[in-house]
């Protein structure tokens, strides 16, 4: 087949303005189809904190730090220190919270949304390249239906990959339309089109780093692949990729000012050069062989640490760019357009194989996705060449490829829906990713603080033990057993195990706040203060910080010191807590009327609490307001009929009560009354 180099032309559509709007919403179906179970997914894993306990999504007053620091810096600590920068995805939470609250539903439709604006994007793009319907339909739809993009559309916080692919291809399409510079003046056209690619390219930084890759992209196309590139000269070509690469050092000192460096944390920064060269074949491998063969889908994928076991990996990254090389020169020589697909997946992969700044994941599926456009162009070609061939070899071949094709779509579309409910809760999306990934230790970690959160200690218990079996000298696995210990009443070992990790990361707040537990179990309410402080000074914005702090104060009869916590954690989000430590502190310092207003708004907040009414119940019963006081006892055994305290107290109001209505001057008081 010989592709058409004329980047602006498509080929004619016989069906007209109709039969292509037919195609967009055909396209657009099956796009849409095999996700639309994922829907009603919950939030996941990062999810939680990205989202439902980001302060950052409560107030546009955030806007600034959404825009200036890191995408974990309302965490504060060694968690809020790095330099992942993801501001558009913190801004689309922003306006979908502030507009819809906490509701996932929403949260998953804008990926889903987001998602066809893309496969469409791709359809057009690869029209504009390739002249050639087919092949834009078939590229089209490879990329709707490969299964290795589930983990970008489920996945709530995997968005950014889907925000950085639609910029950069948008940029890309403005960059095709940037004309000649002829004249000393350039034309509207020219600073339209160039305007676009800034702005898509602007917005494509703001969501993710591997944007950068654009203007690299654009200057290999203007000077091997551009369909004039023999009749401009070199300040031509120059000129329409230049204002792209201006923005590159312009996002740097952005970047290095608000963050102090361009690219996130290095986790690995001691490792030599030549072994990081070897974990960028063994990743190449990886993408590739997934890329085929997206079977074992996971959301972890634990990176070798083993020379030997990633060996095998090595050897097949140096296959993948022998084959890559000879792939290129014969695409080059047949079709060339097609080995700009090659390099296009392989620029846009590049970033991420640097083993060096990748975190402990090194891998993961959604990194694929902007670099598998390129990908998709390389199969539809194939695809649209192996029904060429079919039509000269008569009916039986056409009909046993189409048979082929439509299984293949029906699989990957199955695969998909599959797929999509490994996102549906934490249990099932952790249950799914240690089915893959069995020797991931974060994610036992994870899951067994999600066990612990719901009060299933044993459950949590045996996922701390199996991360700790494989990495029992990480921080988080150290705090864990730490909580594990401590509700044991093995206070002695639990503050080992804790103090180790404060001391190999002596500004991970959850050390400290976990630390500040086991003191305060201990009765050792100043060591507890003192940790409960730090974690506060490292992370301003945590609730259970200040939350943990105001306890303690109001323990020791600090009173107006735990009012300003409390009101400090309301700040940022409300909560049950907080609320109650508010209530109790006016409470002591005299002021019923605000008490019964702060556990008023805890009842609003969490109406089906049996604590909530129970709390009225002592503060109307100490106020003398008996029948107040036996109503929301009434309401509190509904819900909560056996707490054997609140019947306790239920039983002494009684005779507190009875005594008081038996007494002559009380008797006639409420007679008169």
């Amino acid at each position: 087949m010989e592709i058409r180099e004329q980047t602006g032309a498509i080929q004619s559509d016989s069906a007209g303005p109709k039969g292509r709007w037919l195609t967009i919403g055909a396209l657009l179906a099956v796009a849409a189809v095999p996700y639309l179970n994922a829907l009603g997914n919950g939030f996941v894993y990062d999810d939680h904190q990205q989202i439902l306990t980001n302060p950052y999504l409560r107030s546009f007053h955030y806007l600034r730090p959404i825009f200036t620091t890191s995408v974990w810096s309302f965490l504060g600590g060694s968690a809020g220190v790095t330099n992942y920068y993801r501001p558009l995805m913190l801004f689309g939470y922003l306006m979908c919270y502030r507009g819809f609250g906490a509701n996932a539903f929403v949260f998953h439709l804008v990926n889903l949304l987001m998602h066809l604006a893309v496969v469409l994007l791709v359809y057009k793009l690869t029209a504009r390249l390739f002249g050639d319907r087919n092949v834009a339909i078939l590229a089209a739809l490879i990329f709707a239906l490969h299964p290795i993009h589930t983990e970008s559309v489920d996945w709530v916080g995997a968005v950014t990959d889907i925000e950085l692919t639609l910029f950069f291809l948008a940029g890309f399409w403005f960059y095709l339309g940037i004309p000649r510079l002829t004249t000393s003046r350039p034309s509207r056209r020219w600073v339209g089109a160039q305007a676009g690619v800034l702005v898509c390219m602007a917005l494509g930084l703001l969501s993710k780093e591997q944007a950068v890759m654009l203007p690299v992209v654009s200057t290999i196309f203007e000077h091997l692949y551009r369909d004039d590139r023999g009749r401009t000269t070199i300040a031509e070509k120059i000129a329409r990729y230049a204002p792209a690469w201006a923005l590159v050092p312009i996002y740097l000192l952005v970047r290095a000012h608000f963050l102090g460096a361009f690219m996130p944390s290095p986790s690995r920064s001691g490792l030599a050069l030549e072994k990081e060269i070897l974990s960028a074949g063994a990743l190449l491998f990886q993408y590739v062989a997934k890329m085929l063969w997206p079977a074992r889908l996971s959301a972890y994928y634990v990176f070798p640490g083993s020379w030997s076991v990633l060996l095998p990996q090595v050897l097949g990254g140096i296959l993948v760019v022998l084959a890559s090389a000879a792939l290129f020169a014969f695409c080059w020589r047949r079709a060339r357009m097609v080995s700009f697909g090659l390099i296009w997946f392989l620029v846009t992969l590049l970033p991420v194989l640097n083993i060096r700044i990748m975190p402990t994941a090194a891998f993961a599926e959604r990194y694929l996705y902007l670099p598998s456009v390129g990908f998709c162009w390389i199969l539809a070609w194939s695809g649209t060449e192996l029904v060429k061939w079919a039509e000269l070899r008569g009916k039986p071949w056409r009909v046993v490829i189409a048979a082929a094709a439509a299984l293949l779509a029906f699989l990957a579309a199955a695969r998909i829906v599959v797929r999509n409910r490994d996102w549906r809760d934490d249990v099932r999306f952790y249950q799914s990713a240690l089915a893959a990934s069995p020797n991931s230790y974060a994610m036992h970690a994870d899951f067994g603080k999600y066990y612990w959160e719901l009060g299933q200690r044993q459950l949590a218990e045996r996922e701390w033990r199996a991360a700790a079996a494989i990495e029992p000298d990480a921080v988080v696995v150290l705090s864990n057993l730490g909580l594990l210990l401590t509700e044991e009443q093995r206070y002695d070992e639990a503050v080992a195990d804790l103090k180790r990790a404060v001391q190999i990361a002596p500004n991970d707040t959850g050390s400290h706040i976990d630390l500040g537990l086991a003191y305060q179990k201990m009765g050792l309410e100043d060591d507890a203060g003192r940790e409960f402080q730090t974690a506060v000074r490292l992370s301003p914005l945590s609730i259970l910080a200040h939350d943990q702090l105001g306890q303690v104060n109001f323990d020791e009869d600090r009173f107006a010191d735990a009012e300003a916590q409390f009101h400090a954690s309301l700040a940022l989000q409300p909560n049950l807590a907080a609320w109650f430590g508010l209530g109790l502190s006016r409470w002591r310092q005299g002021d019923t009327s605000e008490a019964q207003r702060d556990f008023k708004a805890a009842e609003t907040l969490e109406p089906g609490d049996p604590r909530v009414h129970f709390m009225l119940a002592l503060l109307y019963g100490a106020d003398g307001r008996y029948p107040e006081a036996f109503a929301e006892y009434a309401q509190g055994f509904k819900i909560d009929p056996d707490n054997q305290t609140a019947l306790d107290a239920f039983h002494r109001l009684q005779e507190e009560a009875a005594n008081e209505s038996a007494s002559p001057e009380t008797g006639s008081a409420h007679q008169a009354h």
